[in-house]
């Protein structure tokens, strides 16, 4: 018997390949048989058609998933879900999954701050909570821990209590706004930033927090400081298109080392980082509207609808602003992943 070289073997598998995916793809089918099923039709070896398949990956003719979804033919038009509606498989995106040690240290911050447990309480004994939770001591101790190590508790004795601190004495959020969005100059048009203060009032609310607006135009820092120290839990500052003003409010705030998010609608965030050397652990940026993650999601969405092309237009321009970047660069990471 005369043995055929791997490279030759890897070629015919690649050619019949070839043929395979022209024949589904004019049948408006994407999904591939297995690589062993391709293989005996084919009279190669798994590997050789394993090599071939990946082959084609490389050069974006065909998508390799997973065990469980296999290989399909990338690019297959959106007719091809209506011909054979299973024919495109999209697997859902995981979740992670949450450890049993995540979900009791989850239920017993709730026990915390809803009250059940008091401050300068003892928590129920290893025994009481193995008996609640059904849970090995190794993963209490872990869940407990975890507690401890945010505060919410502390080591006493064989036990564990909870901290004075853990229901806060401060109770007002301070919104640090630009005057353009002030609710006494909103205008009709600005349903935005109607939404936006409406929603800081709510999840205040839900969270038994005051909610107070400062204007970062006109900020009084003599009267505010001492009202600030004595009760502010927080801060979050809508950032203004004038950095100057956002600094003003900067220097004001972390002196108290207080927790402070910023709503970076103006990319102020390099301007903050360039002026501050040390890293401030109790700052956090959000961008505004600018999240690669939100067009990742709308592009796995659209997929899912059918959509297997999308057109991105920008008012501003993709090249100029970062938002702009940012949701381009999500729309494109979905149909990636998705081999479109």
């Amino acid at each position: 018997m005369i043995m055929q070289p791997s490279h030759l073997k890897e070629a015919i598998a690649y050619q019949y390949l070839c043929g395979v995916v022209k024949l589904l793809r004019a049948k408006s089918i994407a999904q591939l048989p297995s690589s062993r099923a391709l293989a005996l039709e084919a009279g190669v070896s798994t590997s050789s058609m394993q090599r071939a398949m990946k082959r084609m990956h490389s050069q974006g003719t065909i998508i390799i998933k997973n065990k469980r979804w296999g290989a399909r033919i990338a690019g297959v038009h959106a007719a091809a879900i209506k011909t054979n509606p299973h024919a495109i498989q999209i697997p859902e995106q995981k979740k992670h999954a949450e450890y049993r040690w995540e979900k009791i240290r989850r239920l017993i911050t709730e026990d915390v701050l809803n009250g059940t447990y008091k401050e300068n309480q003892k928590l129920p004994s290893f025994k009481e909570l193995h008996l609640r939770f059904g849970d090995c001591y190794r993963t209490i101790v872990k869940a407990l821990r975890a507690c401890s190590d945010g505060g919410l508790i502390r080591e006493s004795g064989n036990n564990y209590t909870v901290t004075p601190l853990s229901r806060p004495s401060r109770t007002t959020i301070y919104l640090f706004i630009p005057e353009i969005i002030f609710p006494a100059n909103i205008s009709v048009h600005d349903e935005g930033h109607r939404d936006f203060l409406r929603l800081a009032e709510v999840e205040c609310k839900n969270r038994s927090l005051n909610l107070k607006i400062v204007d970062i135009n006109n900020l009084d820092r003599r009267t505010l400081a001492p009202e600030y120290k004595a009760g502010a839990f927080g801060a979050i500052v809508y950032c203004s298109e004038s950095f100057k003003e956002n600094d003003s409010v900067m220097d004001f705030l972390l002196p108290f080392n207080r927790a402070v998010a910023l709503i970076d609608e103006p990319e102020y965030f390099r301007a903050f980082n360039a002026r501050h050397h040390r890293t401030h652990r109790n700052v956090r940026f959000f961008s505004a509207g600018a999240s690669a993650t939100a067009a990742k999601n709308i592009g796995t969405m659209l997929i899912r609808l059918g959509h297997r092309k999308v057109a991105f237009i920008s008012m501003h321009g993709a090249e100029q602003f970062l938002f702009s970047r940012r949701r381009l660069n999500g729309l494109q990471a979905a149909y990636d992943s998705a081999g479109f």
